[in-house]
């Protein structure tokens, strides 16, 4: 059991450097004119996996 509660951290952890990175990247390539532009696009491509049917696809 501890070795699951110890991955689930884990995983979470990853999960939200993930997502920060992401968006810092986004934010960081980004001309100050088009950073919604950007961020918009950086969305719509993580959501397209999902609608597809990807991984997080609630049943």
């Amino acid at each position: 059991m501890t070795n699951v509660v110890v991955a689930v951290v884990v995983h979470t952890v990853g999960e939200l450097r993930h997502a920060a990175a992401g968006s810092e990247v986004s934010f960081a390539l980004a001309r100050e004119q088009a950073t919604g532009q950007y961020l918009g696009v950086f969305a719509v491509t993580g959501l397209l996996g999902t609608a597809r049917g990807g991984p997080g696809r609630a049943e």
